[in-house]
């Protein structure tokens, strides 16, 4: 059909005039009627996969139409931040410049699942000052504050009004977002202390626990924890009316796993608010289940190793080992730039340490202290921030680059043991594929590319259809000592509780000879 060709013509010298004929605003509203009429039926006629160019010109024709007819448009809901289970108003107003001329305005409300929207309806203003409103009802959960629809490639994903302007036998639909950053909010809002707790299979039995509510909490308002099957909480005597604390002990037959513990108020689930202010953004809020997480993990433990932390600032990884019952050093730079590892059995290098802390400088102490037997555990680094191929690592090791070709970032992507019996896999904690399941986020990243021949490539790994990487876990003996090079994103797991990389980081800061 010759309809679209011609259709995409006329709507080209529409586009023309309408810009010829600026600032002629009636002039340029009858081009615009042509624009979209042509528009129309280019849509009806060109394919699907490229349909999304001409519904976004027919946005911007929108725009350009409530410019000519100087519409000033307001979209406001009130109250501005509406609590959960509650109703709103939602108010569309605008000012006419010229009232014998002035389009016909129609609005339908539209947002996310969680939102009642009710039809609009005129407000009875035939002046200059004309508006129309909506009820708005209100459920969970929240809507988080965050940053507004500011673009027109794409419909915004919140609550908006569609605006249809009528010209003639024309249409323009413009999506219109509220003045201000539309939220809502929960009734209970509150924490629960601790945020996430690593316990030991067969070694720990319960843990205390507070809900702390960020409100007082009126006595008739229960608090209720949601508990997996056969838990139980034993709450304190109460000390004051702002919040709720015990000891929840596990269920006796309790499996391996990761486990989420939610709380409520009044029976309203409660919330944790979470505030993002920075220069850059305007103030933003945010809504999530308040939880406590839990790792029940079938693990041996770092009884009476004594650690030294190299902390690069990135990762906590070290809290996590004194979790697991190390005692955990922070070395100063002091202590590196002298070798003051005395009672160290074990030297970790957290992520990216060696940029900000003199590791390579203190590299000439650290392998003397592995050959003597100690064990050094690097953890990953970018290559161009202050890595040295010989001082960074006791044997010559190099991440490669570029680096975005040296990661594997499908977390589930298949692992392959290359040396299934190597002493890392063998203990404490037998390793098996199932420590590599649930993993998110990736596998890792920054692995190396090159290495000494005294390393031993212990894992491989790839995305799919690329060439598998062997860089992400070495293992080195050295004199009476060892050296792990990690490049493996245990520490991120282990924030989310991931079960399988608690007990694969237990055997990595657990020495080992080979022998």
């Amino acid at each position: 059909s010759d309809a679209g060709p011609q259709a995409a013509t006329d709507a080209q010298q529409a586009a023309a005039d309408a810009l010829a004929a600026f600032p002629d605003s009636k002039a340029v509203m009858g081009a615009l009627c042509r624009l979209q009429s042509a528009l129309l039926t280019l849509d009806a006629h060109i394919v699907p996969a490229h349909k999304h160019r001409v519904q976004l010109k027919m946005r911007q024709v929108a725009m350009a139409a409530s410019e000519a007819a100087a519409l000033q448009l307001h979209f406001e809901i009130s109250p501005t931040v509406p609590e959960i289970g509650s109703t709103a108003e939602a108010r569309l107003s605008w000012h006419v410049a010229d009232t014998a001329n002035a389009p016909r305005l129609s609005a339908t409300l539209q947002g996310s699942g969680q939102l009642d929207c009710g039809a609009f309806s005129d407000t009875g203003d035939a002046g200059r000052r004309r508006a129309m409103t909506a009820p708005l009802t209100i459920s969970a959960p929240p809507i988080d504050a965050m940053a507004g629809w500011h673009g027109i490639m794409a419909g915004p994903a919140s609550l908006h009004a569609e605006v249809c302007l009528h010209v003639g036998d024309s249409q323009f639909v413009l999506p219109l977002c509220p003045d201000t950053i539309f939220s809502t909010k929960p009734r209970q809002t509150g924490h629960i202390a601790p945020a996430r707790t690593l316990l030991r299979l067969g070694e720990d039995t319960g843990f205390d626990m507070q809900l702390l509510p960020d409100a007082t909490v009126p006595a008739a308002e229960d608090a209720k924890l949601s508990l997996p099957d056969g838990w139980q909480f034993e709450a304190a005597p109460a000390a004051s009316s702002t919040g709720m604390s015990g000891r929840v002990t596990l269920a006796s037959d309790a499996r391996a796993g990761h486990y989420r513990i939610h709380a409520t108020l009044a029976d309203e689930p409660v919330y944790t608010a979470q505030e993002l202010a920075y220069a850059h953004i305007r103030r933003q809020t945010r809504f999530s289940r308040a939880a406590a997480d839990i790792a029940l993990v079938d693990t041996a433990g770092l009884d009476g190793l004594t650690i030294g932390w190299i902390d690069g600032g990135v990762d906590e990884a070290h809290h996590w080992a004194g979790q697991l019952g190390a005692q955990i050093v922070q070395l100063d730079d002091s202590d590196l730039q002298s070798g003051s590892f005395d009672g160290l059995d074990v030297l970790v290098a957290g992520v990216f340490a060696g940029g900000t802390r003199p590791v390579n400088q203190s590299m000439r102490y650290i392998r003397p202290w592995i050959e003597a037997g100690g064990h050094f555990v690097s953890q990953y680094h970018r290559p161009v921030d202050n890595w040295d191929r010989a001082t960074s690592s006791p044997l010559p090791l190099q991440p490669g680059t570029p680096s975005i070709r040296w990661r594997v970032t499908d977390a589930s992507a298949p692992v392959q043991m290359l040396q299934p019996d190597h002493p890392l896999f063998a203990g404490p904690n037998p390793i098996t594929d199932k420590d590599f399941g649930g993993w998110i986020k990736e596998r890792g990243l920054y692995f190396a590319s090159e290495w000494d021949q005294a390393y031993v490539p212990l894992l491989a790994m790839s995305d799919s259809g690329e060439k598998p990487l062997e860089g992400s876990l070495l293992a080195a003996e050295i004199g009476a000592g060892s050296h792990v090079h990690c490049a493996l994103n245990l520490f991120y797991q282990m924030d989310h509780m991931v079960v399988g990389a608690f007990r694969l980081f237990a055997n990595l800061l657990t020495p080992f000879n080979g022998k």
